[in-house]
C-alpha cells in the first residue's frame, strides 16, 4: 500500500517490519536514510554481513533470487535489496522468478525493491501482489515548513540556534535537495563560533546551487537587470559551474515559466499544473510571480534563444561558453 515517508518511519519505530518496500522519489536524502533504517532494524549489526545483500539492474535479477531464496544465517530475517531494476520490463522468466520472491516475503525475508529516481512501474501483477503484502513510499521534495524544522534540529544537535531568515535563505538557495542542504548545513555548524546562527554567517559559508542562482537571474531576466543577470553569471563561472548546466537550468527554468504563464491564462489550479506537468511546488511557488509580469510572447522567444545558445555551445562557434552565455543574456533583454 502506499505510504509516507512519516508512515513508514512510525511503522519502524514501532517495530512494525513490512516483507516488502519500494522506496523512490526526487528526495534521495530520505530515501537513503529510510533504507539504512529498514535494514538496521530488520538486520542486526552482527549478522548484517551474512544476511543482508545488495544488487542493481536487470543483470543481478537471478543473484537477488538466490539470495532471497537463502535462509537467514544464525538470524531470524534475511533482507535483500535491489536496486534501479525496472520490474515492468523484465523478460517474462524473471519476472516469474521475482513473482515467486514476493510470494516468500514474511516474517523471515524483507526484500527492498529501492529506486535512484523518481519511477516506479511494475507490471499489473507484480504491482498488486506488492501493493498487498509492501509499503509503497514516494520520498518527494519537502515543504519549507517541514525542511525550516529539519534546518532547524540539526542546529539545536549542534547546541546553536539558527536566526529565521538564515533558515529561509538555505531552504531557498541551497535546495531542494536535503542532501546539498545537509552538507551546506554541516559546514555552517562547523564555520561558526556563536551560539546563534546569522544569515551573514550562512552567506559567507554556504554555497548556492546552480537552480536557485538561475531562478535569481530569470527574476532579474523579468525585470530587465542586465547587470544583475550578468553578475549571477559570472558568480557561477567562478564557482567552476559548467555552461552546459548553467544553460540546462536557465532552459529548464524559462519552460516552467512557459508552463505555469499558460496555466494561469487557462485558470488551470496550481495543483493541477504540479500534478500534470510534474513541476515541484517550490518551483511553482517561484515562478508563479515572475511568470504573471512576464508576456508570453517573451517567453517563448527567450526558450528560442536558449535553442540557439545550446547549438553554439555543441558547435565550433569561435566563441568562449562564457561568450555564449553573456550573448544570451543579451538577446533575451532585447525589446522586440
Amino acid at each position: 500500500m502506499d505510504a509516507t515517508y512519516e508512515t513508514a518511519v512510525k511503522e519502524l519505530r514501532s517495530g512494525n517490519i513490512y516483507p516488502i518496500y519500494v522506496l523512490y522519489g526526487k528526495e534521495n536524502f530520505l530515501k537513503k536514510r529510510m533504507l539504512d533504517d529498514i535494514v538496521k532494524r530488520a538486520v542486526s549489526e552482527d549478522t548484517a554481513e551474512y544476511n543482508y545483500s545488495v544488487f542493481d539492474g536487470e543483470k543481478s535479477v537471478d543473484d537477488f533470487c538466490d539470495a532471497a531464496e537463502s535462509a537467514p544465517f544464525f538470524a531470524e530475517r534475511r533482507v535483500v535489496t535491489l536496486k534501479d531494476t525496472e520490474l515492468s520490463k523484465l523478460p517474462a522468466d524473471k519476472s516469474a522468478r521475482v513473482a515467486d520472491i514476493i510470494e516468500l516475503c514474511d516474517d523471515a525475508l524483507t526484500v527492498i525493491f529501492y529506486y535512484s529516481g523518481d519511477t516506479y512501474k511494475p507490471d499489473k501483477k507484480l504491482g498488486k501482489s506488492i501493493d498487498q503484502k509492501g509499503l509503497i513510499i514516494s520520498f518527494d521534495d519537502q515543504s519549507p515548513a517541514k525542511l525550516a524544522t529539519w534546518l532547524r534540529r540539526q542546529a539545536e544537535a549542534a547546541q546553536k540556534q539558527i536566526d529565521d531568515n538564515a533558515v529561509d535563505y538555505i531552504i531557498n538557495n541551497c535546495g531542494p535537495s536535503m542532501e546539498h542542504m545537509h552538507n551546506e548545513m554541516a559546514k555552517i555548524l562547523s564555520y561558526s563560533r556563536r551560539e546563534k546562527i546569522t544569515l551573514a554567517d550562512v552567506k559567507q559559508t554556504a554555497v548556492v546551487t546552480v537552480e536557485a542562482a538561475v531562478f535569481d537571474m530569470t527574476d532579474a531576466l523579468a525585470f530587465g537587470r542586465y547587470e544583475r543577470a550578468l553578475n549571477i553569471l559570472s558568480e557561477l563561472f567562478a564557482q567552476k559551474e559548467q555552461a552546459p548546466a548553467i544553460l540546462g537550468a536557465l532552459s529548464s527554468s524559462i519552460a516552467n515559466l512557459y508552463r505555469i504563464k499558460t496555466a494561469i491564462s487557462c485558470g488551470v489550479p496550481a495543483q493541477q499544473l504540479q500534478s500534470e506537468c510534474k513541476i515541484a511546488p517550490f518551483i511553482v511557488r517561484k515562478l508563479t510571480p515572475v511568470a504573471e509580469r512576464t508576456d508570453i510572447k517573451l517567453l517563448r522567444r527567450w526558450i528560442h534563444s536558449c535553442a540557439d545558445a545550446d547549438t553554439r555551445l555543441k558547435s565550433a562557434s569561435g566563441m568562449t561558453d562564457k561568450m555564449i552565455l553573456e550573448t544570451l543574456i543579451f538577446e533575451m533583454l532585447k525589446k522586440g
